[in-house]
């Protein structure tokens, strides 16, 4: 009986700190793993910011975000910032076993947290700007973050941002 009483204890004890690793980690800036078509996306969006670059003739530049970042609600606030400014990188359609169906349609768009926002404060951007890749699966209607990453921030670029809604539509 009492070797029950210590295994129940220790089970729960591995839970407490699991459940809080867990709700730590909830508050870290994502960076999940990616597929081929993930990267291929990166490399779109990358040419995409380069371009806005050389058309002001200005360089474009990745910078790294600070390590281990802990920003609260970070999924929200960046999907809340996506719906007014997005920028369309791709789309495709994974195919479906039945040929009467139409696949899901991934949409790849991203959005830039600038520095001054409270949100790039607290990812620690200092001049930098926040870059967020997003994908979206019309099948299941959901959003998942690809990509966190830093670029340079220069205001003199022309991003040519659209609603969230409108890309989606129109894509």
């Amino acid at each position: 009986m009492v070797a029950i009483a210590q295994r129940l204890m220790k089970f729960f004890l591995l839970l407490t700190v699991l459940v809080g690793i867990c709700a730590a980690a909830g508050n870290r800036i994502p960076n999940p793993p990616m597929n081929d078509v993930d990267w291929s996306m990166v490399d779109y969006a990358t040419v995409d910011q380069a371009q806005r670059f050389l058309d002001i003739g200005a360089t474009w530049n990745r910078r790294e975000l600070p390590a281990n970042q802990r920003v609260p609600n970070f999924t929200n606030r960046a999907m809340s910032l996506v719906q007014e400014r997005a920028r369309f990188v791709g789309s495709y359609v994974k195919p479906n076993r039945n040929p009467n169906l139409m696949g899901d349609k991934i949409t790849y768009f991203y959005t830039l947290v600038h520095p001054n926002e409270r949100l790039g404060r607290e990812m620690g951007l200092g001049r930098n700007m926040g870059d967020i890749l997003f994908k979206h699966s019309s099948l299941t209607n959901t959003f998942k973050i690809v990509r966190v990453s830093a670029i340079e921030h220069n205001p003199q670029v022309n991003w040519m941002f659209e609603p969230l809604e409108q890309i989606l539509r129109n894509h």
